[in-house]
């Protein structure tokens, strides 16, 4: 890359300046992570659009945080740098206020922390964009820790606690489903057919189900990056709402919904953790199966195509798709909710 694209790039794009980061740390932009040398103080040339930064303080058994930020088109240079510092005490980046960060924000405008600054990784962007395409920055806002920061988080125990040390402005803030199902609805189709859990999803974001889609991926993003087990729990229920969502199939509403969560999964099924077959080997191939059996008639040649894609990546990674679960179990009016 020659000294002018890379200015163009510069001016164009975004940066993070980190102050006093530790040498030989782990700090990362999206699907790229590196460590750190001694002339390290942030990223440059980031793209527009939402970006998660991940970073750690290099040690074997550090915790990940991260955080996310957006690079906004057509916006003045200095809109578009964050200034953070290293908080060796908690071992976590401090984003600075706006008066603090304006001196830094002039020096990286003109130029001066360049030499410290690393590229955005262009190749990494394809990978990014898939992954990421239907997140915006009001869901990020929505659904983000009250102080911002996410941090990596353990199974809970077998009890289903999971102590936080971090507390609750830790927790992150997933739309939710109700424990019991609507007036009229029977509870042995509200555990089984994931359709009016998907409208009740959609009635509290948007009604086309785009905001359900972004936090399937902002679910698996902070999962895959942030080694966050409460978004991964978040991405499984997702996943099972919308793959058992029969009514809404099989009347073809919110079709292009639907094809548009083939098309999410199907990236996401490209970058599939190791630690996701630890933590539920069988729960992905399953739940697809479950989505293949029930739009088997869909005929419009949009959805079908997207679905095909979907079916052979899955069975390239997991066989033969077939939901074994033949024995269908009825659930009791009087039975106990969890």
């Amino acid at each position: 890359m020659n000294n002018e694209t890379a200015i163009n790039l510069t001016k164009l794009g975004g940066s993070i300046l980190v102050l006093e980061f530790p040498v030989k740390g782990c700090f990362g932009i999206d699907m790229k992570t590196w460590v750190t040398g001694d002339k390290f103080k942030g990223i440059k040339m980031i793209p527009e659009g939402v970006h998660l930064v991940s970073y750690s303080n290099g040690s074997e058994m550090a915790a990940v945080c991260s955080f996310f930020v957006e690079v906004k088109k057509g916006s003045q240079l200095r809109e578009n740098i964050t200034i953070g510092k290293w908080d060796a005490e908690t071992e976590t980046i401090n984003i600075l206020s706006d008066e603090e960060a304006e001196p830094y924000k002039k020096s990286v405008s003109c130029f001066e922390f360049d030499d410290g600054l690393a590229p955005y990784p262009l190749e990494a962007i394809p990978s990014w964009k898939v992954l990421s395409n239907m997140i915006t920055q009001s869901d990020i806002e929505r659904v983000r820790p009250v102080q911002n920061t996410i941090y990596s988080s353990s199974q809970p125990a077998a009890d289903g606690t999971e102590i936080d040390p971090h507390g609750p402005t830790a927790n992150l803030f997933f739309a939710k489903v109700s424990d019991k199902p609507p007036e009229g609805v029977s509870l042995s189709t509200w555990n089984f057919d994931g359709s009016h859990k998907l409208a009740q999803l959609t009635k509290k974001t948007d009604s086309s189900g785009r905001a359900v889609l972004a936090d399937l991926q902002l679910s698996f993003v902070m999962f895959l990056i942030s080694q966050n087990y409460s978004a991964f729990e978040h991405w499984k229920l997702l996943l099972r709402i919308i793959c058992t969502s029969e009514s809404m199939l099989s009347s073809n509403k919110m079709l292009p919904f639907f094809q548009s969560f083939c098309s999410v999964l199907l990236a996401q099924l490209g970058h599939i953790p190791p630690e996701f077959y630890e933590l539920d080997a069988a729960y992905l191939p399953h739940q697809i199966a479950q989505f293949k059996e029930l739009q088997a008639d869909i005929l419009d040649v949009n959805f079908r195509r997207a679905a095909d894609l979907l079916f052979a990546k899955s069975e390239e990674l997991f066989g033969s798709l077939s939901d074994d679960d033949d024995d269908v179990m009825v659930v009791s009016e009087d039975a106990p909710q969890y």
